[in-house]
Protein backbone atom coordinates (compact mmCIF):
# COMPACT_ATOMS: atom_id res chain seq x y z
CA UNK A 1 0.00 0.00 0.00
CA UNK A 2 1.48 3.18 -0.57
CA UNK A 3 0.90 6.02 1.65
CA UNK A 4 0.58 9.78 0.71
CA UNK A 5 2.75 12.11 2.78
CA UNK A 6 0.50 14.18 5.17
CA UNK A 7 -2.48 12.39 4.66
CA UNK A 8 -5.31 11.91 6.90
CA UNK A 9 -5.26 8.34 8.10
CA UNK A 10 -7.89 5.77 7.37
CA UNK A 11 -9.97 4.97 10.34
CA UNK A 12 -12.90 2.45 10.45
CA UNK A 13 -15.13 2.57 13.76
CA UNK A 14 -17.86 0.12 14.41
CA UNK A 15 -21.44 2.02 15.05
CA UNK A 16 -24.90 0.63 16.20
CA UNK A 17 -27.45 0.48 13.15
CA UNK A 18 -29.68 3.32 15.23
CA UNK A 19 -26.92 5.47 15.02
CA UNK A 20 -25.51 4.97 11.34
CA UNK A 21 -29.10 6.39 10.36
CA UNK A 22 -28.78 8.98 12.39
CA UNK A 23 -25.81 10.25 10.58
CA UNK A 24 -26.78 9.06 7.52
CA UNK A 25 -30.07 11.35 8.10
CA UNK A 26 -27.97 14.09 9.82
CA UNK A 27 -25.40 14.01 6.90
CA UNK A 28 -28.62 14.52 4.10
CA UNK A 29 -30.57 16.88 5.53
CA UNK A 30 -26.89 19.12 5.89
CA UNK A 31 -26.04 18.00 2.37
CA UNK A 32 -23.04 16.51 3.89
CA UNK A 33 -20.94 13.34 3.01
CA UNK A 34 -21.23 10.92 6.25
CA UNK A 35 -17.67 11.69 6.83
CA UNK A 36 -18.01 15.23 6.86
CA UNK A 37 -21.13 14.93 9.17
CA UNK A 38 -19.22 12.85 11.45
CA UNK A 39 -16.14 14.98 11.08
CA UNK A 40 -18.18 18.23 11.89
CA UNK A 41 -19.75 16.81 14.68
CA UNK A 42 -16.56 15.98 16.23
CA UNK A 43 -15.02 19.28 15.29
CA UNK A 44 -18.02 20.77 17.25
CA UNK A 45 -17.69 18.97 20.61
CA UNK A 46 -14.00 20.03 20.77
CA UNK A 47 -15.08 23.52 20.54
CA UNK A 48 -18.29 22.97 23.09
CA UNK A 49 -16.09 21.29 25.82
CA UNK A 50 -13.43 24.16 25.00
CA UNK A 51 -16.29 26.89 25.29
CA UNK A 52 -17.65 24.89 28.74
CA UNK A 53 -13.58 24.79 30.29
CA UNK A 54 -13.49 28.60 29.60
CA UNK A 55 -16.80 29.28 31.25
CA UNK A 56 -15.89 27.12 34.52
CA UNK A 57 -12.47 29.34 34.60
CA UNK A 58 -14.53 32.48 34.54
CA UNK A 59 -17.02 30.91 36.89
CA UNK A 60 -15.61 28.61 39.19
CA UNK A 61 -18.89 27.91 41.08
CA UNK A 62 -20.42 26.63 38.05
CA UNK A 63 -20.59 22.93 38.90
CA UNK A 64 -21.84 23.47 41.96
CA UNK A 65 -24.58 26.51 40.62
CA UNK A 66 -25.49 23.32 38.20
CA UNK A 67 -25.95 20.84 41.03
CA UNK A 68 -28.27 23.01 42.58
CA UNK A 69 -30.07 23.96 39.74
CA UNK A 70 -30.57 20.36 38.72
CA UNK A 71 -31.51 19.05 42.50
CA UNK A 72 -34.18 22.07 42.20
CA UNK A 73 -35.46 20.40 38.74
CA UNK A 74 -35.45 17.12 40.69
CA UNK A 75 -37.30 18.31 43.82
CA UNK A 76 -40.33 20.15 41.48
CA UNK A 77 -40.43 16.69 39.28
CA UNK A 78 -41.12 14.89 42.56
CA UNK A 79 -43.90 17.49 43.59
CA UNK A 80 -45.52 17.03 40.38
CA UNK A 81 -45.55 13.23 40.59
CA UNK A 82 -46.75 13.42 43.55
CA UNK A 83 -50.09 15.78 43.07
CA UNK A 84 -50.97 13.51 40.24
CA UNK A 85 -50.73 10.89 42.25
CA UNK A 86 -52.80 12.57 44.58
CA UNK A 87 -55.27 13.24 41.95
CA UNK A 88 -55.64 9.85 41.06
CA UNK A 89 -55.97 8.82 44.80
CA UNK A 90 -58.60 11.31 44.92
CA UNK A 91 -60.53 9.88 41.82
CA UNK A 92 -60.04 6.55 42.67
CA UNK A 93 -61.15 7.09 46.35
CA UNK A 94 -65.11 9.03 44.71
CA UNK A 95 -65.07 5.57 42.63
CA UNK A 96 -65.19 3.82 45.64
CA UNK A 97 -67.73 6.09 47.45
Amino acid sequence: MIRIPNAPPDMKIRLSAELRQRIETAARNNNRTMNAEIGARLEQSFREKGRRAVSAVQSPDLEERLEKLEGRVADLVLDDRIDKIANRLSALEKRVK
